[in-house]
C-alpha cells in the first residue's frame, strides 16, 4: 500500500492522531499526580556501596638463623727435641736347662705262650668180622623187582664199640633194601673213636649198594 492510497483512506489517519492524542493525556496526568516525584526520589536515594576485603597473603617464613661461629684452633707448635741419655744394653748370658735324666724302665718280661696240649684223636672203624654175615642180605622180593640202590646210615657209636641208634640218612629208594641194611649194621661192631687213649661217644656214616648181578 502506498502514501497515496493512505492518503485516499481519512479514517486510518483520525485513529492515528486520537492515540497520539491520548498517550499525551497519559502523560500529563501522571506529572500531576507526583509520579514524577516518585521517580525522582527513588534515583535520589543514596547507592551502597559494599568493599570486599582482599585474603591477605600468609606471613614470610622466619630466616634461617645464622651458621655458628667455628673457633679456630691455634696453629700448632711442636714441643722443643730434648736429648734422652740412653743407658748401653747390658750382655745378655744364655741359661741352658738341662732336663734331669729320664729313668728307662725295663721292659715287662712277658711269659712265654702255652701251647694247647696235642689231642689225639681216632675215627670209629667198622669191624666187619664181627657182623652176623659178611654182607646184607638181598631180599628176593626186591630181586624179583629189580630193585637196586645205594644206603647211606647215620650211626651212633658207643664207648664199648655197638651201635647205639641207626638213622637212614639218605635212603635207596626201596624200604625193603633200607631195613635190611638197617638190621645188618645193627649186627656188627665197631672199635670206639679214641681221645687221647680214651673211648668216646661218636657218630659214623656207613654206605651200601645193593647191585643186581647176573
Amino acid at each position: 500500500m502506498d502514501y497515496a492510497q493512505q492518503q485516499r483512506n481519512p479514517a486510518r489517519h483520525w485513529l492515528g492522531l486520537s492515540f497520539v492524542a491520548l498517550l499525551h493525556v497519559v502523560v500529563i496526568y501522571a506529572l500531576v499526580n507526583g509520579l514524577a516525584h516518585k521517580i525522582v526520589d527513588a534515583v535520589r536515594k543514596p547507592i551502597e556501596t559494599v568493599i570486599v576485603k582482599e585474603n591477605a597473603p600468609p606471613p614470610p617464613p622466619p630466616a634461617a638463623p645464622p651458621p655458628p661461629k667455628l673457633d679456630v684452633p691455634p696453629p700448632f707448635v711442636p714441643p722443643p727435641d730434648i736429648p734422652i741419655a740412653v743407658p748401653p744394653p747390658r750382655a745378655i748370658t744364655q741359661v741352658v736347662h738341662t732336663p734331669p735324666p729320664v729313668a728307662v724302665r725295663p721292659a715287662p718280661v712277658r711269659p712265654a705262650p702255652v701251647r694247647p696240649t696235642l689231642v689225639v684223636r681216632t675215627r670209629p672203624a667198622l669191624d666187619r668180622s664181627s657182623c652176623a654175615t659178611t654182607e646184607p642180605e638181598y631180599p628176593m622180593s626186591s630181586r624179583r623187582n629189580m630193585e637196586a640202590g645205594t644206603v647211606v646210615l647215620r650211626i651212633e657209636i658207643g664207648t664199648n664199640g655197638l651201635p647205639a641208634q641207626v638213622d637212614i640218612a639218605r635212603s635207596s629208594g626201596y624200604q625193603r633194601l633200607d631195613v635190611s641194611a638197617r638190621e645188618w649194621i645193627s649186627s656188627c661192631r665197631f672199635r670206639p673213636a679214641m681221645v687221647d687213649g680214651k673211648p668216646v661217644l661218636s657218630w659214623v656214616a656207613q654206605a651200601y649198594t645193593f647191585t643186581l648181578q647176573d
